[in-house]
């Protein structure tokens, strides 16, 4: 199956019934087949994929780093959403890491989240981005839950509010802002 994968770029309609045949049995394949075959080939594709595949592949991620324990794919997902995702030039990569950390922090424990994604998360909303600020936003109430420490939750607020100043002209972004402020302050 992993041979369709490696073919040059696919229609995206055919890499979608290729993820969704991955999704129904990756709890039937062998570990080492998901590490050297599967994942890579996702993660390479992942690029040249549309932002609905992305989405897809994203999903098939979080299900791996889940569900499959093996430690060389939980590594190699790692490095793929820290170093590929959290560190692109581009913005929706960036994004799409901050959707990949809402996701995975609702399945994994405080500790593990703050020792592999915290960081990257952190450092990626400091960028004072517009676009980044919305889906940090959106995606706040399961990502503090993770982050409950005093210092984690002051920067969070910090940021909020330093969201809320600087694009203080955009009414979609205040009210996102008030929204997020009062959902964690309420928890």
């Amino acid at each position: 199956m992993y041979r369709i994968f490696e073919t040059a770029i696919l229609e995206w309609r055919s890499f979608d019934i290729c993820l969704n045949f991955f999704d129904k049995s990756a709890m039937l394949m062998t570990r080492k087949d998901i590490r050297l075959h599967y994942i890579p080939l996702m993660v390479d594709n992942f690029k040249k994929c549309n932002n609905n595949i992305k989405m897809h592949i994203l999903d098939i991620l979080v299900f791996v780093l889940i569900k499959i324990p093996d430690h060389h794919t939980r590594m190699k997902i790692h490095h793929f959403a820290n170093v590929d995702l959290a560190q692109s030039k581009s913005i929706f990569d960036r994004k799409i890491y901050i959707i990949f950390c809402s996701k995975v922090c609702a399945k994994i424990s405080k500790k593990y989240f703050k020792e592999v994604f915290a960081f990257a998360m952190l450092k990626i909303i400091e960028e004072k981005k517009k676009d980044i600020a919305i889906v940090f936003m959106q995606n706040i109430i399961p990502i503090r839950k993770k982050l409950d420490d005093i210092s984690s939750t002051s920067k969070i607020e910090n940021m909020l509010n330093m969201f809320k100043n600087l694009f203080h002209k955009e009414t979609f972004i205040q009210a996102i802002c008030q929204k997020a402020n009062n959902s964690i302050t309420s928890s």
